[in-house]
């Protein structure tokens, strides 16, 4: 097919827009490298004539910050089209491609700042296209753009205006900005306004991101909640409140009584109960246990009768490893056939090593595979973290680990062997310094599970605990493991800097669990984590999932609280292996 031949079947069936289709990503490449090429010509004149998925396409082809003229020019005329849909798509796509200032010009009718033809667009333009622009661009206009549309005659305008200019004012403007908000929402809760974007999140917005206004969000909240007020002046308020249930910890205590009115509201009844079971459904979020894993005779016929994705990888992790024996002569059988065949093998040898010892019967079958990938340069991770978890059975591959020189390999060999000079000797060939980490931190791991850690190893904990960086909290638990309480106010104080930390605060925290009153040089930094109004900072998809990892992190930190504060005299921890005294290489 030509290049436009292709592109219209791309976006005549929606794949034009599908996130890693070939097409997209054939179309982004060819516009990129040429834009004005066949393919930008093409999709500007499907654009020009209304094809929404053509126009969307435009848009999200300008990079940030950039400008493309001829999309916007196509996008313009759209303004003025029959279907909304239509008209918001085309404005986002003039607010992209045409920037801020054509947004701005066009919702003020500035004939200077404009072409002829898109003078007149502004001057037909309706409440659809004009509110879509203003949603679109309004957050980047310029102070006296948004002064001015503050004063527009479409209320729908002024009230998106009014909560752009909120977001860009200092402190001592918000309270005028406000009630103009407040003014213009009473007429929008009367109107058929076409406004998509959440009111309240973007007003609550401001309060929680732009400052820590807990007391002022509730408060709004509460007064647009009020019995008082229309229908969707109440709805403005359940979603402030909804934001700011996400935001901070005591806010549902606060606003829960004032939405459980709304239950006898029929247009909001929905929304109020669903706000009512969001503090539930976060504690059931952050306590609930995974399913019990399936049973052996499960786990067989998921195995025979199934495909081996990833998914179902992730379940048998789940599964102990003698749960997995009787699965693994049909695995066995499966790897032998794929391997045949030429197919990937990595799923089914990380299913084997499940087995662990249990997979002894495949070792055969796993070495020969592995000395294939060693002599075509393939990948052997995870046939190398298969005889690890196989353990002494896996001896037979013994010869090619030794080829080897990665850390991984070292590691499976002292599992195999339990020879401890494998690891001992790729520990001491690496640089100095606290780098490469991962592969320190393995290493002292395999040490001390295998006779524990001689002075200078324990020497190298120590200087990595006083690293800065994401390492840290294993470095804690490798050397409390080590020593023990003669280290507990160390590792106590290296851990407690990590304890509101979105990755490391609950590896963190259950450290100090186990340390119990060994701990209590970070229980000031524990009782911050609890006492904080704030929910703890993260980066999940969605707002529900960041307010179950800070409940999650809650629980953990009172029960650490508990452990630390535990009733009783201190007690020793039981001795770790034993300390290993100058006898690097011992065990050959």
């Amino acid at each position: 097919m030509s290049a436009p031949a292709w592109l219209d079947a791309a976006l005549t069936d929606g794949t034009a827009l599908t996130p890693g289709a070939p097409e997209r990503n054939e179309i982004f490449a060819a516009v990129r490298a040429a834009p004005e090429g066949a393919v930008a010509r093409r999709l500007l004149a499907r654009a020009a004539e209304g094809d929404r998925t053509a126009l969307a396409l435009l848009g999200e082809l300008v990079p940030w910050g950039e400008r493309w003229h001829a999309a916007a020019a196509a996008a313009v005329p759209h303004l003025l089209h029959d279907d909304p849909e239509t008209c918001r798509t085309a404005a986002a796509t003039v607010a992209s491609a045409g920037g801020p200032d054509l947004a701005a010009a066009l919702l003020l009718r500035d004939a200077g700042r404009l072409t002829p033809e898109a003078a007149d667009v502004a001057r037909e333009a309706g409440p659809v296209a004009r509110t879509a622009l203003t949603e679109a661009a309004s957050w980047r206009f310029t102070a006296d753009d948004l002064a001015a549309l503050r004063h527009d005659p479409d209320p729908s305008v002024r009230l998106v205006t009014a909560l752009s200019a909120l977001h860009g004012a200092a402190p001592e403007e918000h309270p005028g900005i406000e009630d103009e908000i407040r003014a213009d929402l009473r007429v929008w809760a009367e109107i058929d306004s076409p406004v998509q974007e959440s009111i309240g999140a973007r007003w609550a917005g401001v309060h929680i991101w732009r400052g820590d206004r807990e007391d002022h969000c509730c408060a709004l909240a509460a007064e647009l909640l009020a019995a008082d007020r229309p229908p969707r002046v109440r709805g403005v308020g359940l979603e402030i409140a909804r934001e700011a249930f996400h935001a901070w910890r005591a806010a549902f205590e606060r606003l829960a009584p004032l939405v459980r009115p709304l239950l006898d509201v029929p247009e909001l009844r929905d929304r109020a109960a669903e706000f009512l079971e969001l503090h539930s459904d976060a504690i059931r979020r952050a306590t609930d246990a995974s399913p019990p894993p399936p049973d052996a005779e499960a786990v067989s016929t998921l195995l025979r009768d199934g495909d081996l994705t990833r998914s179902l990888l992730f379940t048998l992790r789940r599964v102990p490893p003698e749960s997995l024996a009787p699965a693994v002569p049909v695995l066995t059988e499966r790897l032998l056939t794929a391997f045949r065949r030429g197919e990937d093998t990595s799923l089914l040898v990380t299913a084997l090593g499940l087995a662990g010892p249990a997979a002894a019967p495949a070792v055969p079958l796993l070495r020969a595979r592995c000395a294939v990938a060693l002599d075509d340069g393939d990948d052997v991770s995870a046939l190398v973290e298969a005889f690890r978890r196989i353990g002494p059975a896996a001896a037979p591959a013994v010869p090619l680990l030794r080829r080897m020189d990665t850390a991984a390999a070292m590691i499976a060999l002292v599992e195999i062997t339990g020879n401890r000079r494998w690891a001992e000797e790729t520990l001491n060939a690496l640089p100095d310094g606290p780098r490469p980490l991962r592969t320190r931190l393995r290493l002292l791991g395999c040490l001390l599970d295998h006779g524990g850690l001689d002075d200078g190893q324990e020497r190298m904990l120590r200087a990595l605990l006083a690293q800065p960086g994401n390492g840290r909290v294993r470095v804690a638990e490798l050397l409390w493991r080590h020593s023990g309480p003669a280290v507990a106010e160390e590792v106590a104080t290296a851990v407690a800097e990590h304890l509101g930390d979105e990755y490391l605060g609950p590896a963190a925290l259950r450290l100090i669990i186990e340390m119990g009153p060994h701990a209590r040089a970070a229980l000031p930094r524990v009782e911050a984590v609890i006492e904080r109004r704030r929910r703890l900072p993260s980066n999940l998809p969605s707002a529900e999932q960041e307010t179950a990892a800070d409940e999650r992190q809650l629980a953990l930190a009172r029960r650490a609280r508990a452990s630390v504060l535990a009733d009783g005299r201190l007690t020793a921890r039981p001795a770790g292996p034993p300390r290993r005294r100058g006898c690097r290489g011992a065990g050959r």
